[in-house]
């Protein structure tokens, strides 16, 4: 899958989770102000976590191999478990 490709794709899948916030709706408004900017998943927060991450690691690839030690098989599992598109 091309790099633009699965970014798009990570972007949806977060957006997509983002949907968890729902459940506020039914918590008082002066609560749900508190949690709500814990729950939300913006592009921006995923732009950052990707820069931080490049900045340490130097790409993304290196990070999950190296930071986390995810081999090319746990990899595409995970994208088949977690990726929605």
């Amino acid at each position: 899958m091309k790099k633009a490709l699965l970014a798009a794709t990570v972007v949806a899948s977060a957006l997509a989770a983002s949907l968890v916030a729902a459940p506020l709706a039914s918590v008082p408004a002066q609560q749900a102000a508190v949690y709500k900017p814990l729950l939300d998943v913006r592009p921006e927060y995923l732009n950052a976590g990707y820069d931080e991450v490049k900045a340490k690691h130097g790409s993304f690839d290196r990070y999950l191999k190296d930071g986390l030690g995810i081999d090319a098989r746990e990899l595409k599992e995970l994208k088949k478990d977690l990726l929605v598109g």
